[in-house]
């Protein structure tokens, strides 16, 4: 690969159960999870799971009224997309001329999962006797909802809201609402930027999992972890998600504008790819045989499946190699955990070590190169990150 196809992440910004990324890290590296059985959704079923602390974006905020057009999924959209620009040096002051025109130019691709809401609000807008009264729930209920009630659920708002808040004037597109949406974000950013078609891209994926439509659609999957034994990869009793709410953004940068605004790089993104369904042989077959220090996975639903992926890895690489993945420790969160996974291998490389914490048997890695992973029935993906040397 020339340098000027090299792209670059020069930004990451993050929101998981243990807050922004400086949090995440550290308690990464400490071993703390954020799955706990307590939380607001137990009447559902009994599941763990990774809510997030308060995900309002009022440190970006011109007009802090906005915020009333947000639910939470494009709350933490914005918020972390902030903290990424903010990392990459682009979130300056709008009186900063620089940083703004910087934004105006850059490209946004976004991710977000199935459409949740205050399903509570809905309910008890219609009356006391509600639960029994579907015909009057159907004639009364929209109406008597909070009228901006329409505009959060919208699938759109994340990037939408993005794009006003920063100032994104770019290409744009919006993925929704599978787990591989993510990736496809980034191979959409990737891929413009060595076409010469924008020089930079925001691209993350937003997921508010922990709300009825998309917890009974991974009940009805029989994808709910009831443990965190269950959730955690690298237990012989894995067999679900602990599913989260979280987002995730990356600003990618070709290596020439890097270069201009000098401005540090995490790593490389070498190869981005995505396939459809019962297309993960293909897709391991078509990766570069230079071999990865570790596999960082998201979204395995079986130890089986865990067990597999190290196969692969055998027979690509003629090793084993390291596996390591964030689910048994920040949950996951579709459409967002590829991209949160990707910005965890960022701050690795950064450090030059991914923690044990992660990491199967429990110990550091040293990391130069690492392979993201996602794959399910119905797509499978995979990033190739580098160390970004000059």
């Amino acid at each position: 690969m020339s340098g000027a196809d090299r792209v670059l992440v020069t930004g990451v910004g993050m929101h998981t159960g243990h807050g922004d990324g400086g949090s995440t890290w550290a308690a990464i590296r400490e071993g703390r999870s954020a799955l706990t059985g307590e939380h607001a959704w137990t009447s559902v079923d009994a599941f763990v799971a990774a809510p997030s602390p308060d995900p309002a974006p009022t440190e970006f905020l011109a007009d802090r009224k906005s915020i009333k057009y947000m639910g939470p999924s494009t709350q933490m959209a914005v918020l972390a997309a902030g903290r990424a620009l903010r990392d990459a040096g682009l979130a300056d002051e709008a009186s900063d001329e620089s940083s703004a025109s910087a934004r105006k130019a850059t490209a946004l691709f976004a991710a977000t999962g199935p459409i949740a809401f205050d399903v509570e609000q809905a309910l008890a807008s219609v009356g006391h006797e509600a639960a029994a009264d579907l015909v009057g729930h159907g004639r009364e209920g929209l109406r008597r909802c909070h009228p901006l009630l329409p505009f959060k659920m919208l699938l759109n708002m994340p990037l939408g809201l993005i794009s006003i808040v920063f100032g994104i004037k770019g290409t744009n597109l919006i993925l929704y609402p599978g787990a591989e949406q993510g990736a496809c974000a980034i191979r959409h950013a990737v891929r413009g930027i060595r076409q010469g078609r924008f020089q930079r891209a925001l691209v993350g994926g937003s997921a508010q999992t922990l709300g009825l439509a998309p917890l009974l659609n991974l009940r009805r999957a029989g994808r709910l972890a009831a443990s965190p034994a269950e959730a955690h990869p690298f237990s012989v009793r894995h067999a679900g998600w602990a599913p989260a709410d979280q987002a995730a953004f990356l600003v990618l940068e070709s290596e020439a504008e890097a270069s201009r605004r000098r401005a540090p790089a995490y790593a490389v993104v070498d190869e981005i790819r995505t396939l459809g369904a019962g297309a993960v042989e293909q897709l391991w077959a078509s990766l570069p045989k230079q071999p990865a220090h570790v596999l960082v996975s998201t979204g395995s639903l079986s130890a089986a499946e865990v067990e597999a992926d190290r196969e692969r890895a055998q027979a690509v690489w003629g090793r084993s190699g390291k596996l390591a993945s964030a689910d048994g420790l920040l949950g996951v969160a579709p459409a967002a955990s590829f991209c949160l996974s990707t910005a965890l291998a960022c701050l690795a490389m950064r450090d030059g070590l991914l923690p044990g914490p992660l990491v199967e048997d429990g110990a550091a890695v040293p990391v130069k190169r690492a392979l993201v992973s996602f794959h399910d029935e119905h797509a499978a993906a995979a990033a190739v990150l580098s160390e970004a040397t000059r």
